[in-house]
């Protein structure tokens, strides 16, 4: 949605990109000339459904969680203020640097210390409600979460009065229909587009019946936007035909920034300390066991020398995917030819990942891989990076017809190694194939045209184009211009964190991954 942002602002547009914040209040900051607005959300609605379907086992004792799955969040927080807090002191290497971490571990390991205490005590609750067959599911009445998305955001964005209102992903079809409502029973004209980053009914949402309530959520709403958008021609198709709906979404993929000014990317090779001609594949992105980085480590064995780095938020240091394949590494003796690198800012991407030799989505068999092309392939080949992919659909075909890399049986440690070695023997042959028109037709200023577009088509407006124009080439920051946009009331008071969050709804495992 950044790059959505930055491309209506760059055309004239003034824009704000409203947002979830777990603790409440409205923090703002900006990106470029795009302020950014973060809502609280109340509990109301899911607070009615747990004291109908769940019976609680109180804590032992003051101060404990109340429930496991408050403990698992309160277990995530704790990771990620881990992770953070180690990473922003990482790069002092000074004698005070070194002090300073020294306190700052003895600081976490109070923290730790704390969350095993309150996690000894903790409640716990079960459900009282039967089973339920999910051609039964009504979204309201489970999955209310969506009902306090509606209550928190909807009259945000009235007050905001935009002209055009771009919502994205599940929870917000619902917001945005209840807004664009609103808005125009007030009499004011808002063009509506609705963006959808995957196929709804073809994701694992934890459970046959709160897929069932996504999918019925989508279905009420989906025929009242004045436009959809999605990422892939596949799942337009798909959606068309699953909905019925008389005008396919427009298809605009999540393509990398192109030419912008990457001269303070820094390299991934220098971040991880490799030698230069050290063969190196790069994975960017989630670590979600469906994404296959276990197929490639499993290979590593039989492919001496290659090296894999893994650029993610994660940490090996804490409970996860990620650290499994740490494990699973050691156990197979190629730790050392494994390594990790954090995220750089959007418009840095290609020029951080041009060090390595060959980029890899090694994704099992799951639908919505199979029917879009994942957006860390088009940043691979923006570094210019044959690719690597496994045999899905869209990945495998479209490797195929431009000849830029190779694919392998999912899950198949010895086909990847052959690709791998089919890869690093003819190097410069994939790389020629990566021509300009691909990667023109591959670069987000391409993509977006048809969305600004759109725009002016929903609501009937052209802005002039602002002078200068705004540069890509931006960072998310707390100051910049008179902000234009009101205050909005607060969902609740602003607080501190607490351990127990509003958590947006979430599949069962890791982030869908960027099919945005």
């Amino acid at each position: 949605m950044q790059k959505s942002a930055l491309s209506a602002a760059r055309a004239g547009w003034e824009v704000a990109l409203v947002g979830f914040d777990g603790v409440g209040g409205e923090p703002r900051t900006w990106l470029g000339p795009v302020r950014v607005i973060r809502r609280g959300i109340g509990r109301e609605h899911r607070d009615a459904l747990l004291a109908r379907t769940v019976r609680v086992r109180p804590p032992r004792y003051p101060g404990a969680y109340r429930h496991s799955s408050e403990r698992r969040r309160a277990s995530r927080r704790l990771s990620r203020r881990i992770r953070r807090e180690r990473e922003a002191l990482s790069g002092d290497r000074s004698p005070i640097g070194v002090l300073r971490r020294v306190l700052l571990e003895v600081r976490l390991l109070g923290a730790r210390l704390l969350h095993k205490v309150r996690a000894l005590g903790a409640g716990s609750h079960r459900s009282i409600v039967p089973p339920k067959d999910p051609a039964d599911v009504a979204w309201r009445e489970d999955l209310p979460a969506f009902l306090d998305w509606r209550d928190a955001f909807a009259p945000a964005l009235v007050e905001l009065q935009p002209d055009v209102i771009h919502s994205n992903d599940p929870a917000m079809i619902g917001v945005a229909y209840e807004a664009v409502s609103m808005l125009r029973a007030q009499g004011r004209r808002v063009g509506w587009i609705h963006d959808m980053h995957e196929h709804v009914s073809a994701v694992d949402w934890g459970s046959p019946l709160l897929t069932a309530a996504y999918v019925d959520h989508e279905r009420e709403f989906i025929s009242s936007p004045d436009a959809l958008v999605t990422v892939s021609p596949e799942i337009s198709e798909m959606l068309t035909e699953e909905y019925g709906l008389n005008t396919p979404p427009l298809v605009v993929r999540n393509a990398p920034i192109a030419g912008v000014d990457a001269s303070s990317a820094p390299s991934l090779r220098e971040t991880i300390e490799l030698e230069d001609g050290v063969p190196l594949i790069v994975s960017s992105g989630s670590v979600d066991p469906r994404r296959g980085i276990q197929t490639v480590i499993e290979a590593l064995p039989t492919l001496p020398g290659v090296h894999i780095a893994i650029v993610t938020r994660e940490s090996p240091r804490v409970h996860g995917p990620l650290r499994d394949l740490f494990r699973l590494a050691r156990r197979l003796n190629v730790r050392d030819r494994l390594h990790v690198a954090p995220y750089v800012d959007m418009f840095q991407i290609p020029g951080y990942l041009a060090s390595a030799d060959i980029g890899v989505f090694a994704g099992i068999h799951y639908p919505n891989y199979e029917a879009s092309l994942p957006t860390k392939l088009t940043e691979y080949l923006h570094a210019g990076l044959p690719l690597l992919v496994s045999d899905l659909a869209t990945p495998a075909a479209f490797v195929n017809k431009h000849g830029v890399g190779e694919s392998f049986v999912a899950e198949d440690p010895d086909d990847l190694a052959r690709a791998v070695r089919t890869l690093l023997g003819s190097l410069e042959r994939y790389q020629q194939a990566i021509t300009a028109p691909l990667l023109e037709e591959l670069s987000w200023q391409h993509q977006a045209r048809p969305l600004v577009e759109l725009y002016t088509t929903v609501s009937g407006i052209s802005p002039p184009a602002p002078v200068p124009t705004p540069p890509w080439e931006v960072v998310e920051q707390d100051e910049g211009p008179v902000d234009p946009w009101p205050a909005l009331k607060p969902v609740h008071e602003h607080r501190a964190p607490t351990s127990e969050p509003v958590q947006e709804p979430q599949p069962s495992l890791e982030a869908l991954d960027e099919l945005r």
